[in-house]
């Protein structure tokens, strides 16, 4: 039959977004490495400018984020998760970023809650 375990009656299950944004990346990478095999421009070395400072910091916090999402919940960590990096990678005022990653988080949550119908953490708090 045509239903897989990714479907639902009622809409996209939790498998669809990383489904759709998986098959997206790729026809995007496919298109950048055709777009580069047929260029006679030559590329200048990818890392040459990279902030290695910005990057360690946000893999240290994608690390704290993935231990406390657990114990802290999605809502607290994810806010706190964009909020720092906001603050400190991109140097953001105070009121930007705590404005930014409390209505992206609520509109993660949205997603999650509603339209792909998926359980997250509520941590201790219960949020």
């Amino acid at each position: 039959s045509g239903c897989h375990a990714r479907d639902s009656v009622v809409g996209p299950g939790t498998g669809f977004f990383p489904f759709l944004a998986g098959a997206v990346f790729g026809i995007l990478s496919l298109v950048l490495l055709i777009q580069s095999l047929l260029s006679r421009v030559r590329m200048e070395p990818i890392l040459k400018e990279v902030l290695w400072k910005n990057v360690i910091f946000v893999l240290i916090c994608l690390l704290v984020y993935a231990v406390v999402l657990e114990k802290l919940g999605f809502v607290i960590s994810t806010v706190l998760f964009i909020g720092t990096l906001l603050r400190v990678v991109e140097k953001k005022r105070w009121s930007l970023a705590v404005s930014i990653s409390v209505s992206a988080t609520l509109v993660f949550w949205l997603i999650f809650q509603f339209w792909l119908r998926s359980q997250l953490p509520t941590g201790i708090f219960g949020i």
